[in-house]
């Protein structure tokens, strides 16, 4: 905000309560009511009186294109509609409190320090006030409303009813501080007129009620033409009540300067779902249905757009400041289109087996989907749409990709999955392509906490999973009616007699959805070749049958029979992961511990090549502060170990191999539980590391001496990592590649990393065994490496990349940029472009404004480097420059071969 955008002034307090007397000064719709307390109303008035500061007010010119409904400061009454002309942004409590004490003629209505409802007025001690010994707070008296104050069984011990009788007690009434000339008289007379009299009503005029009268408030005055978005933010930052207001309160206020009344709206589109069939919407909120209308408005603004735009036409979001931009007329023109979208979720989820709002995984996810719904219309309703939207769907679930910031990755998915959808790209959008899921992951799945949790429970019961003592499959129709939750196989008392892993047998693998009749009269705590016994009693269910109802659960009856638990585990994971790569369309990825050894073994060892301790991940231990710095030291120490032979870190262990536990580290960021720690660990590394990298990391939670610590185990990466260093983890956008040297974690650039590079992975970057680069396989190269290969830029808007030839490859150098996506026709660079981002070697930048090259990337021409930049097919031997000139890598080609010819010559 610019200085000239408000301007600081100092009123007197009595104008002020004044210009709220009279409708001058006003509040917006979306302050909040008034609710000081007695004893914060007597501070304020002690303050005022001994002319200490009470703090700044902030207003705003009422009249500007921000429009918000206004009303009267709390206890004012109007005759008629008084327009405003100033909104008090900050200071409500302080001037209302003021307003009370000082010019209300009735009694203040507050609460005691209990919280109980109280009414009075408000009185200062005369003598108290101009004694310095007496405490100012403790000279002022809150004086029940009749005027009388009672003690034991009722008597009166003091009566202020009448003004004769507060000049007798020499308690002046607060509201006759800005008139207090009859009161005053009316003392003196009392008195007689006598001089101690006299003396002591000047005394006290010149030192208490002259405070009151020549008080002066500070007060910044904001311009009536601040953007509304300005406004928000700044009640934010200076509201001392420490509430941050949500977009909805916000919208409310300045739609009803409109006339519409947002409140009223969302409860009538909430009713539209009340129905039980809809219960899996019922913790949609009203900021949910925000979003979702956002993102839709700003869709349709982006598809309206001219296709000509060079930036591609407004930016579409559901940020913050994007809701509190909303025109009114987009809402209404999109509220109803969102319900139904909404509703066709619902629909959707139902179909996947999710009936309940405790098993969705992804609550955000809603907002995206009803979206997606919304704008793909009567195709929704397609074979090929809700096919490839749920692919979508569960990608998001198991690649774990909800769990953080997720407005961002809102903008995305729209636009991608309905142009994917419709069959008008066979990009898969990015959600998709970067969705993984690691083998180690179902043993960490514990809770509802997790998402990927309750995607596996969807899918058993998708699967066709019946319940065992009722034989009935488990639909919508017998879901709620048979109580069918989440409940262990080899049930929780049985395996802890048996002394077996606790984090293994409360995973997922061992768990699966059954009645509550079921787990409750026939599993209880005994073994599962007993419970199974029971089964063929009690529900007179042959062998056969029984044995193909345990199968529904994708659970071999053999080891239920036999009381194998290992064996059980180990087939009935590799059938798991078989029923969620099938739902992503993804491999799974193995991930194995580094070494054979107990953490506690581990730990013993000390720090080394492929061990390294942390006392915390998020908490400075010296500021007790959760800092940027720490989240930085864990992520670098991650990508070290992905860069080397990986390893394990361990984090609550001190350097000195002392465990400490994760208490301070989880109160530092606010969670209870460790799913939640660890989906906080993983969205550190997710947002920060390559994408890719999720299937290299597995975290585990394993007691050590007593403590919960955690083991972040990492596997080698099968090519270079680097940490993106944004503001969260204390950088600036920085790239940075970190190694494992002995038990250090070193930062290697230039030269020293590609050697490293080189030595590690092999020449171009990745094991030469692996490599796998994508090239294009009919194009061969049409140059030769020259000893002296100019450095090439390729600018394009506000993206800018450099290359080399290298080895006669035409090599686009690690940090150039590219367009975000591909926007150009079928051209054989578009696999090309598709392949590299798989590959991970093209991400997408920070901001998510365009992409990144992640490392040197070898072409084998120009064109197609051009290409992959630009996202459609250019001519690369025009569009690539020597930096510095205009010589083209044409000009400069025929340059060399015409020197070269004349070397010859000579």
């Amino acid at each position: 905000m610019s200085v000239d955008a408000f301007e600081i002034k100092k009123p007197f307090l009595r104008n002020l309560l004044e210009q709220a007397r009279e409708g001058q000064i006003q509040l917006p719709e979306f302050q909040r009511g008034w609710v000081w307390p007695e004893s914060n109303i007597r501070s304020l008035l002690s303050s005022v009186s001994q002319g200490f500061p009470v703090g700044t007010l902030m207003m705003l010119q009422a009249g500007g294109s921000t429009r918000f409904k206004q009303r009267p400061i709390e206890g004012v009454e109007l005759s008629g509609r008084v327009p405003a002309a100033q909104l008090l942004l900050d200071g409500q409590q302080r001037i209302t409190s003021l307003y009370h004490a000082l010019m209300l003629d009735r009694p203040v209505v507050t609460v005691d320090d209990r919280r109980r409802s109280i009414e009075g007025r408000f009185y200062i001690d005369m003598a108290a006030a101009l004694d310095d010994e007496v405490d100012r707070d403790e000279a002022f008296r809150f004086v029940p409303a009749d005027g009388k104050v009672r003690g034991s069984f009722g008597r009166v011990e003091l009566d202020l009813s009448t003004m004769d009788e507060e000049c007798r007690a020499g308690l002046f009434p607060m509201t006759q501080v800005f008139d207090a000339d009859d009161w005053g008289h009316s003392f003196m007379k009392l008195n007689g007129y006598a001089p101690t009299a006299i003396e002591s009503w000047q005394s006290f005029n010149k030192r208490f009620i002259k405070r009151f009268e020549q008080y002066l408030v500070p007060v910044i005055e904001l311009s009536a033409g601040t953007p509304r978005e300005a406004v928000c933010q700044v009640f934010e930052k200076v509201n001392t009540g420490g509430v941050t207001l949500t977009v909805f309160e916000l919208l409310t206020a300045t739609y009803a300067a409109e006339e519409f009344n947002l409140r009223e709206h969302w409860g009538q589109c909430r009713m539209q779902w009340s129905d039980g069939k809809f219960r899996v919407l019922s913790e949609v909120s009203e900021t949910d249905f925000l979003q979702a209308i956002t993102l839709l408005a700003t869709y349709r603004r982006r598809e309206a757009a001219d296709p000509a735009d060079p930036k591609g036409g407004p930016r579409i979001g559901c940020r913050r400041v994007e809701m509190l931009r909303l025109p009114l007329d987009d809402f209404k023109k999109c509220s109803e289109e969102i319900v139904n979208g909404l509703l066709a979720a619902a629909k959707f989820l139902h179909r996947r087996s999710i009936f309940d709002v405790k098993f969705v995984p992804y609550g955000a996810q809603l907002i995206p989907l009803a979206a997606i719904c919304a704008a793909l219309g009567q195709a929704w309703n397609t074979y090929e749409v809700q096919q490839k939207v749920t692919r979508w769907y569960w990608c998001g679930v198991f690649g774990e990709l909800y769990s953080g910031t997720t407005e961002t990755r809102f903008a995305r998915d729209l636009p991608e999955v309905v142009d994917w959808a419709l069959g008008r790209t066979s990009i898969e959008p990015r959600t998709v392509a970067e969705a993984q899921f690691a083998a180690g992951r179902l043993r960490t799945l514990r809770t509802r906490n997790s998402a990927a949790y309750k995607g596996v429970y969807a899918l058993l019961i998708s699967d066709g999973a019946r319940d065992w003592c009722s034989g009935n499959q488990i639909n919508a129709a017998t879901y709620f009616d048979d109580a069918i939750d989440i409940h262990h196989i080899f049930p929780q008392a049985w395996c802890a007699k048996q002394g077996l892993d606790r984090a293994l047998y409360d995973s997922i693998v061992n768990k699966t959805p059954l009645s509550a009749y079921t787990n409750r009269h026939v599993l209880g705590g005994s073994s599962p070749s007993a419970y199974l016994a029971k089964l063929t009693k009690i529900g007179a269910i042959d062998e056969p049958t029984l044995r193909s109802l345990v199968a529904t659960h994708l659970v071999n009856p053999d080891s239920l029979l036999h009381d194998d638990f290992e064996g059980f585990v180990v087939q009935r994971e590799r059938v798991l992961l078989e029923l969620i790569a099938t739902a992503i369309e993804h491999g799974i990825a193995p991930v194995e511990a580094p070494a054979s050894m107990s953490p506690a073994e581990l730990i013993s060892g000390g720090e080394s090549q492929t061990v390294e301790f942390k006392a915390s991940a998020f908490l400075d231990l010296k500021t007790m502060q959760a800092e940027p710095e720490r989240k930085h030291i864990i992520v670098k120490t991650v990508c070290a170990l992905l860069n080397g032979d990986g390893g394990s870190l361990f984090i609550g262990v001190e350097d000195s191999g002392k465990p400490v536990g994760l208490d301070n580290d989880m109160t530092a960021i606010d969670v209870a539980d460790l799913d939640r720690y660890e989906l906080r660990l993983q969205e550190l590394l997710r947002n920060h590391l390559s994408v890719t990298t999720a299937a290299n990391v597995r975290v585990d939670f394993p007691v050590v001496d007593g403590k919960q610590v955690c083991q972040v185990i990492v596997a080698p990466a099968m090519r270079p990592i680097f940490v993106r260093r944004t503001k969260a983890v204390g950088g600036q956008g920085e790239v940075e590649f970190w190694v494992r040297r002995g038990n250090a974690t070193t930062l290697l650039r230039g030269d020293d990393m590609e050697r490293y590079k080189e030595e590690h992975w092999g020449k171009h970057g990745l094991p030469l065994a692996v490599s796998g680069r994508p090239q294009i396989e009919d194009e061969e190269s049409d140059f030769e490496q020259p000893p002296d290969s100019p450095e090439f830029v390729m600018e394009l808007l506000d993206l800018i990349a450099a290359a080399q030839v290298v080895d006669g490859q035409f090599t686009v150098r690690a940090g150039s940029q590219a367009r975000s996506t591909w926007v150009g026709g079928n051209h054989s660079y578009r696999p090309l472009r598709k392949k590299l981002e798989e590959a991970g070697f093209l991400e997408p930048s920070s901001d998510g404004q365009h992409a990144v090259f992640t490392l040197d990337v070898q072409f084998r021409s120009p064109s197609a480097a051009a290409a992959i930049v630009a996202g459609r097919a250019t001519n690369g031997r025009i569009d690539w420059k020597v930096r510095g000139s205009e010589v083209t890598f044409d000009d400069w080609q025929k340059g060399r071969s015409n020197s070269q010819g004349s070397d010859n010559r000579q």
